[in-house]
């Protein structure tokens, strides 16, 4: 989209971690991003930066994010966030910009929770501990695990997913492989190159 309403110059990975410090609530870069800090390694531009919250916490991104234009992206739209509303299912992302003006920076996404379980959205089944769904990179910025990013990934998937998936696949361990393949489609292509490097029966 060419309209300036859709305009994105991303912060550096960096300077989105910084801008997190102190964030009240759990938080985790997802995506892509996620990807490259599991493998550790440059894989691909990205168009945006990506941090999951529990949707408990959207209050604190107001905090976190003071003097921010923070808007709700749902359904190809971009919605005003009025004050003191609490998002509720289906909508499940922000677009954040430091200038009225400017570029959108950041984006954020909800996630849903029941006590300590995280689950799935799109299969209220796949559920896990809050405190098992991320994993730290070696400067210490907090990341989705690469299972978990894969299944977002998983519908649909387009090219840049495929590479994504391509470059993690090698570094899944046996217990995220028994995982992604029990989340994914029994016909899904990804559950079928999963379940033939996985020691264990699937």
């Amino acid at each position: 989209m060419t309209e300036p309403e859709w305009w994105w110059e991303p912060l550096p990975l960096n300077e989105a971690a910084a801008l997190m410090s102190g964030f009240p609530g759990p938080w985790w870069v997802v995506a892509g991003w996620a990807i490259e800090l599991h493998v550790a390694r440059t894989l691909r531009e990205h168009s945006d930066v990506d941090i999951l919250v529990l949707r408990d916490d959207q209050a604190a991104i107001r905090s976190q994010l003071h003097g921010w234009d923070v808007q709700v992206a749902h359904g190809g739209r971009l919605e005003p966030w009025p004050e003191g509303l609490h998002l509720e299912l289906p909508r499940s992302g922000l677009w954040a910009r430091s200038d009225l003006a400017g570029p959108w920076q950041l984006q954020f996404l909800l996630a849903e929770r029941d006590g300590d379980t995280w689950w799935f959205r799109r299969d209220p089944r796949i559920r896990l501990p809050i405190a098992e769904i991320g994993l730290h990179s070696p400067s210490g910025i907090p990341y989705l695990r690469p299972e978990l990013t894969l299944l977002f990934k998983s519908k649909d998937p387009r090219e840049r997913d495929e590479v994504d998936f391509d470059a993690v696949l090698p570094l899944l361990d046996d217990r995220a492989c028994t995982r992604l393949a029990a989340w994914l489609p029994v016909d899904h292509p990804w559950r079928t190159r999963i379940v033939g490097r996985s020691v264990y029966e699937l």
